[in-house]
């Protein structure tokens, strides 16, 4: 006889973590070790390797051994990672007679004049050893069943001495977005340039450069910059020889900048990564001794005249990242080589809180540079991050991708403000019963919200990991007033093929929120 798991949970998004662990994460495998990623499948930090469309489709690319970037894509409610793409084979974004060369890379999704959604990867390379142009490729139906439709690749800066670090985001004009690149190309010898540039068309697949400028011309060859878009304009955040910011005015030529006044010290191999802030400060992270690996987190005013430290980490931190949540709350992500983990720390007003494990050891540690969605789309934190290395390669790594919703810890430990506080609380519960074939689920959401669909996700427990084995969207229903006390509650209920071979299951439940309610889940952990 199974056995009946008839235990009721109730949680709410204030309390449904332990204040040492994000709660409920998505964990799954983009890329396995010795046949995947490059040595550094996910550098830097002020890249974007993840984007999200319209239809909630999420696209990654990552570094692959051998050459090129490697676009993946997988669609809301699905743990498989597909490749298929239409122009390129199996999302390879690699031209005939490429050199090989590991690359950075950044995709960003918008879409053109006409309103149609479009994603742009640029790509270009990691150090001057093997020089590399600025490349581009515009990828159209993003949410096809069949994959993305890739464009042809474009050389938009020709190979010279070398171009790296190449980034890109969109700046809000009067007249519409403004696509803006940022790379670092070396002119001479001993003398490099961070550059900003802007494309001549959102509507064409081969587009050129225009505006070309130079922000900085000297001799630091680890000159490294990310662009950070704020209400009041682009702004690049780069270390040259000490961090600082340069700031654009979106009514103006991009050829237009200012340089910030201020600058703080940082490591001379640091890459920065930087967020804007309601307010219109910037928030920007780095490492600040790259042996001992030290961070620090600076807040910069919106001109970049004035400079705060508020955050020193003590020894044993790298590669950070940085998340815009709400308002002047941000996420610091970044690698705990003392405990091989993923961590976190919230930024609530300008104080930071402790860590938070988001990826344990036993996900295979050997972390190294986690790839943050700067501004969450939907509320939710989305990592890629360099994984476990290949026992019998060092060149070949595993990628992995995680996500939570950003109020799972409403603890005080992470970010609970992704919503509105005026919205009124919601409250599920959930009931797991266990049959020789079947996991039966079903629970209540309070306040009622009948038509409307929860997000029920079981789950098993694999190489020390979460992993989603299968989602389903019941309806709620009508709803009743089971306690006569004024209050409706609306049921829901589905069930899942008990999986094979595994010792522990999960059942995670979501209510997404409205107008007028906040969101709320709930979860059962049990042996299955």
């Amino acid at each position: 006889m199974g056995l009946i798991l008839a235990a009721l949970v109730t949680a709410t998004l204030a309390t449904s973590a332990p204040a040492a662990s994000a709660a409920d994460p998505d964990l799954t495998e983009v890329a396995s070790s010795c046949n995947g990623g490059s040595s550094n499948p996910t550098f830097y930090a002020g890249n974007r390797r993840t984007a999200v469309t319209a239809g909630g489709r999420v696209l990654v690319v990552y570094d692959p051994h051998g050459s090129g970037q490697q676009l993946k894509w997988r669609d809301a409610g699905s743990s498989t990672w597909r490749d298929d793409t239409r122009g390129v084979p199996n999302g390879q974004l690699l031209a005939p007679g490429d050199i090989a060369n590991d690359r950075t890379a950044s995709i960003v999704v918008g879409r053109d004049s006409l309103g149609a959604e479009r994603a742009w990867v640029v790509y270009a390379g990691y150090d001057y050893k093997k020089v590399s142009a600025v490349k581009m490729r515009r990828l159209s139906d993003l949410d096809s069943p069949l994959g993305p439709s890739v464009g042809p690749e474009v050389n938009l800066e020709p190979e010279g001495r070398g171009n790296v670090r190449v980034d890109m985001a969109f700046e809000d004009t009067s007249s519409g977005p403004r696509a803006v690149l940022s790379w670092v190309r070396r002119t001479g010898d001993t003398q490099y340039q961070l550059v900003v540039a802007g494309l001549s068309s959102l509507d064409s697949d081969t587009p050129s450069l225009v505006q070309t400028t130079a922000l900085y011309t000297g001799s630091v060859a680890n000159t490294a910059g990310t662009l950070v878009p704020s209400a009041q304009g682009m702004r690049v955040v780069a270390r040259t020889s000490k961090l600082k910011l340069f700031a654009h005015s979106p009514s103006a030529a991009l050829t237009s900048w200012t340089s910030g006044s201020a600058s703080v010290s940082i490591a001379r191999k640091a890459k920065p990564t930087a967020v804007a802030l309601s307010s219109g400060d910037i928030i920007a992270v780095g490492e600040s001794d790259t042996s001992a690996h030290v961070v620090k987190a600076i807040r910069f005013s919106s001109s970049g005249n004035t400079a705060a430290t508020e955050l020193t980490t003590s020894s044993g931190y790298a590669n950070p990242a940085v998340v815009h949540t709400s308002g002047d709350n941000a996420l610091l992500v970044m690698v705990n080589r003392t405990t091989n983990s993923v961590v976190s720390r919230a930024r609530t007003g300008s104080s930071w809180g402790t860590d938070v494990t988001e990826i344990g050891p036993a996900a295979g540690g050997d972390y190294a540079w986690p790839n943050v969605m700067r501004e969450p789309v939907g509320g939710y934190l989305r990592v890629l991050v360099d994984g476990a290395r290949c026992p019998t390669s060092k060149q070949r790594n595993q990628v992995l991708a995680y996500s939570r919703l950003l109020a799972d810890l409403g603890d005080g430990t992470g970010v609970g403000t992704i919503t509105n506080d005026d919205r009124a609380a919601s409250k599920l519960s959930l009931r797991a019963r266990k049959r020789p074939s079947r996991i039966r689920v079903n629970g209540l959401l309070t306040p009622a919200h009948g038509g409307t669909k929860v997000k029920v996700v079981l789950k098993k427990r694999r190489s020390g990991a979460w992993v989603s084995v299968r989602t389903k969207r019941p309806l709620l229903g009508s709803g009743i007033d089971r306690d006569a006390d004024g209050i409706r509650e609306s049921g829901y209920r589905t069930k899942f093929r008990r999986p094979a071979r595994t010792k522990r299951c999960r059942v995670v439940v979501w209510f997404k929120g409205d107008v007028d309610h906040l969101p709320s889940r709930a979860r059962r952990t049990f042996y299955c």
